[in-house]
């Protein structure tokens, strides 16, 4: 008797050291391989239920050692339960996260990307959507028809018989949190030169243009229409190939920049309280301009 549990002490001896490295395992690999966890739950109950049978005999024998084997076994079987606890409380942990990771920079990092982005030099903002023209309105007679072309919608060409202005206004108005619009008026054909260019109002009548709703260079004599003016000349040099116009919403003024010379203020104290637009006006048939952002 004393040979087998001589014997039945090894080998617990041996089962509990590998049911410990099957815990580390466990441990190590997170609770993740619930196959493993399972058959590592179905040794410890077989040994208990072996431990437990022979308990009775242990009593008589009186021996300790065995009974603190059996112990060490159920403790073991309880921290597997306890392991089991732990990785659905886990795992409720990660399925109801709804937390986001954020990343802010330090202030002397933030410095840093301020200073590369100023190396880039002055950055504009633009919206094309601001030099779109509009279609021509159906009810406008074929004396003032003109086409709006270009993969922007961005060039106008008098289709009319001539004889008469018709221009059209661009679909948006310029932001007026924006301090500087610049755009170009490039002059893809004309004959005479006879091209009105400028902002107005969306009440800008494109059938018969009327100077009161907005302010104009009329390119072919350098001079300017609007309400304030009626041809007042501000002695710019010919118009061969584009104009630049400069609004400045804070300033309230209109510059014109004709062939990148004779840069001039043209109006001042215009009135921003209300919507402005990109505006062309043009006279002869077959004349044409493209507006580019600049």
């Amino acid at each position: 008797m004393q040979k087998i549990f001589t014997k039945i002490r090894n080998s617990i001896n041996e089962r509990e050291n590998e049911l410990l490295d099957e815990i580390d395992d466990i441990f190590n690999k997170k609770f993740i391989d619930e196959n493993l966890m399972k058959e590592g739950e179905k040794l410890p109950n077989k040994i208990k239920l072996t431990f437990e049978r022979v308990k009775s005999m242990n009593i008589e024998l009186n021996d300790n050692n065995l009974n603190r084997y059996i112990n060490d076994c159920i403790i073991i079987e309880n921290d597997i339960e306890k392991i089991n606890l732990i990785n659905e409380q886990i795992d409720k942990l990660i399925q109801n996260d709804t937390s986001k990771i954020k990343f802010y920079p330090e202030e002397n990092e933030k410095n840093d990307i301020y200073e590369k982005m100023k190396s880039f030099g002055k950055i504009n903002i633009f919206n094309n959507n601001y030099y779109r023209f509009k279609e021509c309105p159906q009810e406008i007679s074929d004396i003032r028809k003109y086409i709006v072309s270009g993969e922007l919608k961005n060039i106008i060409t008098k289709s009319g018989i001539g004889g008469d202005f018709a221009g059209t206004i661009c679909e948006h108005a310029l932001d007026k949190n924006v301090e500087i619009h610049r755009w170009k008026i490039k002059i893809l054909k004309t004959k005479e030169r006879e091209i009105n260019i400028g902002v107005a109002s969306d009440d800008f009548n494109q059938a018969s243009p009327h100077w009161n709703k907005g302010y104009f260079l009329y390119i072919k004599q350098s001079s300017l229409y609007s309400m304030n003016y009626s041809g007042k000349n501000i002695n710019l040099k010919k118009v061969e190939n584009e104009v630049i116009v400069e609004v400045n919403m804070k300033k309230k003024t209109i510059k014109f920049i004709i062939d990148g010379d004779d840069k001039i203020v043209a109006y001042t104290n215009i009135a921003v309280d209300k919507p402005l637009f990109p505006v062309v006006i043009l006279y002869t048939k077959d004349d044409s301009v493209e507006i580019i952002k600049c």
